[in-house]
């Protein structure tokens, strides 16, 4: 019996070790795919991170342009008896005045402070405006009148410098409208140039991400991380793949170029009536009240702007953009490859079994922003079609053949569909505690908006009381203008809490990730020397000051949690559940930035992951061009020996 167990035990240890063999080779081929999984994973979350910066800045550019509009339509034609906030008109009608034909900017009435009892921005058409009477010099020499005389002179005198500040009216209305749009002009090229430059970074292969180490030393970490230690031992090779390598930021983030411009009042120096000009870039002929009031050197570089802005080369980031389009056909993704040659315990003998594992991941959920048009054909380098915006202006090539085209007068959608925009009575009394008050509006607060950015001042566009007394009560409705509404949930992914979680690693980083040239700003509120601003912070604000039956904002943050999210992470369905809604935010005190857009179970918002296959990536199938196009392949497929 003992022999026959001896002799049997060699047998059973032989299947013994062949089943340990095999399951350990079955367990290392597991890891392996596993661990590429989690490292495609890892790639395609920075990624993300990345496409989440750049959304958002695009989202500034945008939130610029309505304060644009906001300053040129609500503000700029505040003086009108018939404005829809001096009455607390809040219907979405048109706005009787501007419907036709754009109102010209003039703010020389005495809510802006400018003046302390003259409203000569009551009517669109101000030949209204009654000549100074003369009084009967002849007749006071004949008579030898002393009193007559006197009258006579005082006249005269009054009558000129009446007719002075007429002139200086005229100039005082085109410094505060080329004034609002060079501000506009320098935000969106700092914003701009931020996007660009982030693109570029990804067009590295080994691109940096936010936290400033390279991608690829993470994805390898990471798959290094979760390896058996045999796999380990014996990797033979570790490939990550980039899709937009080598594919400059120009080729797949197109700026919607344009030129928008705007009418002011230049009200005639004999005082008998004033004459709408159409275009901003038409300065009155004399400057010298505004030269001598706001200095030679501001004035002449607006004066420049406005009459030689529209030759700047569209390649320049001076040139305005509404913002940028994503090209659909360049796809986010990262692909992951190892090698491995585990060798197992009971197979000491022979050569090892060689392993192969593929993954690719890609952020998906996100938008950067709306293309200009509703289609985009593939092979196009821009969007054509319907305007998603119906209310933005044309592009530059089309507005070059085109000066009187009424879309280039800046507006903005508030919703999807919407076609009235800031010329609605509701859309202009949206901002409730304007009304009745007196000496708010002081063309002081806006000295600042239009001077050049640098890194020791990087520039607040937003409306400051630099007499240090207080933040003027105008910063607050222009906050309030520019806080998200259902356009903007629609369209953009916009993160409330960007300041904490992304902007201190991008201001420390800038170098690495090849911004180092660029400006880094924060939200549009942001001020040095002042309490951190986000959009979170501007939703607070413009709750005290939105005007409750002007409808179309968002008045709960978690109303921008409209992206993927589920409780599944293999559930890559559309989450109705948690649409919109956070069951544990982290945007309350005390902050939490670690979660991305503020909420750390429920809805998100930006870009997120999930992984996918080699033959989805190759397919022709894709139907990414929007309303009426055709399907096609990608631009960027991945290499087919990958």
């Amino acid at each position: 019996m003992a022999i026959f167990v001896a002799l049997i035990f060699q047998v059973l240890f032989v299947f013994f070790a062949m089943i340990i063999n095999i399951a350990m080779v079955v367990h290392d081929k597991i890891n392996l795919q596993n661990s590429v999984d989690l490292a495609a994973y890892y790639g395609a979350q920075k990624q993300a991170e990345v496409l989440n910066v750049i959304a958002h800045n695009n989202y500034m550019i945008r939130q610029s342009w309505k304060l644009l509009t906001y300053r040129y339509r609500a503000m700029g034609s505040m003086g009108l008896n018939s404005h829809p906030i001096r009455h607390n008109v809040t219907s979405e009608d048109a706005f009787s005045a501007a419907q036709n034909n754009p109102p010209p900017t003039c703010i020389q009435f005495k809510q802006w402070g400018e003046s302390s009892s003259q409203n000569i921005c009551q009517e669109l058409n101000t030949n209204w405006i009654p000549t100074f009477p003369k009084a009967n010099t002849a007749a006071a020499i004949m008579t030898g009148s002393t009193i007559a005389l006197l009258l006579h002179f005082q006249q005269e005198r009054l009558a000129d410098s009446y007719s002075q500040s007429c002139d200086n009216y005229g100039q005082t209305n085109w410094l505060y409208a080329i004034n609002i749009l060079t501000a506009y002009r320098l935000d969106q090229a700092n914003r701009k140039e931020m996007i660009l430059g982030l693109g570029d970074n990804l067009s590295k292969k080994d691109f940096i991400e936010i936290s400033g180490s390279n991608v690829a030393a993470g994805v390898k970490k990471t798959l290094e991380k979760n390896l058996t230690a045999e796999n380990f031992s014996n990797i033979e090779g570790i490939e990550f793949y980039n899709s937009f390598e080598g594919q400059s930021s120009k080729k797949w983030l197109k700026p919607i170029n344009t030129w928008p411009t705007m009418a002011y009042l230049n009200i005639s120096p004999t005082c008998q009536g004033g004459n709408p000009i159409r275009n901003v870039k038409q300065p009155p002929g004399n400057l010298n009240y505004i030269r001598s009031r706001f200095g030679d050197e501001r004035v002449s570089r607006l004066k420049q702007w406005a009459v030689n802005g529209i030759s700047v080369p569209e390649s320049q980031m001076t040139h305005m953009s509404l913002s940028v389009e994503k090209n659909p056909w360049f796809m986010a993704y990262v692909g992951v490859k190892a090698r491995t040659k585990p060798r197992q315990i009971f197979f000491p003998f022979g050569p090892s079994i060689s392993f192969e594992a593929t993954a690719f991941a890609k952020p998906f959920g996100g938008r950067i922003g709306p293309w200009h048009g509703n289609q985009w054909n593939a092979g196009e380098d821009k969007s054509s079609g319907e305007k998603v915006d119906a209310l933005w202006p044309n592009r530059t090539d089309y507005l070059m053949n085109s000066a009187n085209d009424l879309n280039r007068y800046v507006n903005h959608a508030k919703y999807p569909g919407d076609k009235l925009g800031l010329i609605s009575n509701q859309g202009l009394n949206s901002v409730k505690g304007i009304r009745g008050m007196q000496n708010i509006f002081k063309f002081l607060h806006l000295g600042h908006i239009s001077d050049p950015f640098n890194d020791q001042q990087p520039n607040d566009i937003l409306a400051w009381d630099h007499t240090g007394n207080s933040s003027p009560t105008m910063r607050n409705m222009e906050i309030a203008a520019l806080s998200p509404d259902l356009f903007d949930t629609t369209y953009y992914s916009i993160m409330p809490n960007y300041t904490t979680k992304y902007l201190p690693s991008i201001k420390a980083n800038k170098q690495a990730l090849g911004l180092g040239s660029v400006i880094i700003r924060g939200d549009l509120g942001n001020r040095p020397g002042q309490p951190l601003v986000n959009v979170f912070n501007q939703m607070q604000t413009a709750k005290t000051q939105k005007n409750p039956s002007a409808g179309f904002w968002l008045r709960d943050v978690k109303h921008l949690l409209t992206g993927w999210a589920s409780r599944n992470v293999l559930d890559y369905t559309f989450p109705d559940n948690v649409f919109g809604k956070c069951e544990v935010s982290t945007l309350e005190p005390p902050l939490n930035p670690q979660a991305a857009g503020g909420c750390a179970q429920g809805g998100r918002v930006g870009y997120s992951v999930k992984l996918v296959s080699k033959d989805y990536l190759l397919s022709n199938q894709h139907e990414l061009g929007g309303v009426g196009s055709s399907p096609g392949a990608i631009m960027n497929p991945p290499n087919p020996v990958f």
